[in-house]
């Protein structure tokens, strides 16, 4: 139910993100199936409403932790991209001025 959900939105979530690599969102995305099966379990175990309530929601946050997002990679390239541009010649006034 719930769980189901959460996790088809941090699946999503996962792979919409641009930040991380293949291998990263794979992994991260093994990750939530597996949490999803566990919380699935844990709840089909739970003896009342009160404990099957209490097993969701853990389910629910331990899948929403499994998405981390990457840091941004092409910022360090594009500055150092930017610092080996030449820099624009500067105007220089000449020192006497030009009389018509």
């Amino acid at each position: 139910g719930n769980v189901d959900a959460e996790a088809k939105k941090v699946d999503a979530t996962i792979k919409a993100d641009t930040t991380l690599t293949t291998d990263e969102k794979n992994a991260q995305l093994a990750k939530v199936e597996t949490d999803r099966q566990a919380a699935n379990d844990n709840i089909d175990k739970a003896a009342d409403s009160d404990a099957i309530n209490a097993t969701t929601a853990a389910g629910i946050q331990k899948i929403d932790a499994d998405h981390v997002p990457g840091r941004q990679r092409s910022t360090k390239r594009q500055l150092k991209r930017v610092m080996s541009m030449p820099k624009p010649r500067r105007y220089r006034m000449p020192s006497r001025p030009i009389r018509p």
